[in-house]
């Protein structure tokens, strides 16, 4: 039995995508993160999953994905905001919004 220090964060947001020439996008969000004490045993195995950032692409941007290991999660970043009607995505820290006014996540 052995206890550890554990950090995990979940992947990160991507930004939006601005329209046209307008480059009125939003940042993505941090992922969130949990720091953790747990106590292992020898001999077993404990799954880590590590989640990826989001991709960003022409039309929108990603939510981050969450990561887990020893039975906790950390949540994945917002995606950014896209232009004027697509509000940045709620996540571990939400993504931004956009040039103008867009709400960003939470």
């Amino acid at each position: 039995m052995t206890n550890v220090r554990a950090l995990v964060i979940g992947g990160g947001g991507s930004g939006g995508s601005g329209i046209a020439s307008a480059h009125e996008a939003g940042g993505g969000g941090a992922g969130g993160f949990v720091s953790v004490s747990p106590t292992i045993f020898g001999g077993r195995t404990y799954e880590i999953v590590v989640g990826r950032g989001g991709v960003g692409t022409s039309t929108q941007g990603e939510n981050g994905q969450p990561s887990s290991a020893f039975g906790y999660q950390a949540s994945g970043g917002g995606r950014g905001a896209t232009g004027p009607s697509s509000p940045g995505s709620d996540g571990g820290s939400g993504g931004g919004g956009s040039y103008n006014s867009t709400l960003g996540g939470s």
